[in-house]
């Protein structure tokens, strides 16, 4: 590791590997955001689907800083849990399924020596997003992560999840 800092070519090298592979997956998550169909989901829905990813894309950007919280956040107990069939794991979900095809994109194609740099930062970010609730505290509702809804907002707002719009 210690020739690979020494030699700046190499360092340049690696640094563009990286950037490039983030950018990618940026502009992945941008289009994951936009593929939502607006007929299927409510505004509130769809304002807490782009939140979610948002807050993803910021783990994107700054992977460092969030490997090193994480790090530090590894003494704790405390595992705030996204339930099973929630929203937010559904996105999560799509978030994942987008790296492994990344990374298996980049399988087809012939790489040198880039392909273990690659793997790695994707790894590293789905180990991320995996682990967000303890990194970022989510502004994402607590009833999009699987909790359960408010009984008082439910007299007012009537409309069903699965109600067709004619």
């Amino acid at each position: 590791m210690g020739q690979i800092n020494k030699n700046p070519e190499k360092r340049e090298w690696l640094i563009n590997i990286i950037i490039g592979t983030r950018q990618e997956v940026l502009m992945k998550l941008r289009a994951l955001s936009d593929s939502y169909d607006r007929e299927i989901y409510t505004m509130s829905q769809k304002n807490a689907i782009e939140l979610e990813i948002r807050e993803i894309a910021e783990l994107v950007s700054e992977k460092e800083k969030a490997l090193e919280r994480r790090e530090s956040i590894n003494r704790s107990v405390y595992v705030p849990e996204v339930k099973e069939g929630s929203l937010v794991d559904m996105v999560r979900k799509d978030a994942l399924k987008l790296l492994k095809e990344i990374k298996e994109g980049i399988l087809a194609v012939e790489y040198d020596g880039e392909y273990a740099i690659v793997d790695r930062e994707l790894s590293e970010l789905a180990d991320l997003i995996k682990d967000k609730d303890r990194l970022i505290r989510s502004k994402v509702q607590y009833f999009y992560r699987g909790g359960t809804e408010n009984p008082h907002l439910k007299e007012y707002f009537k409309m069903e999840s699965a109600q067709e719009v004619e």
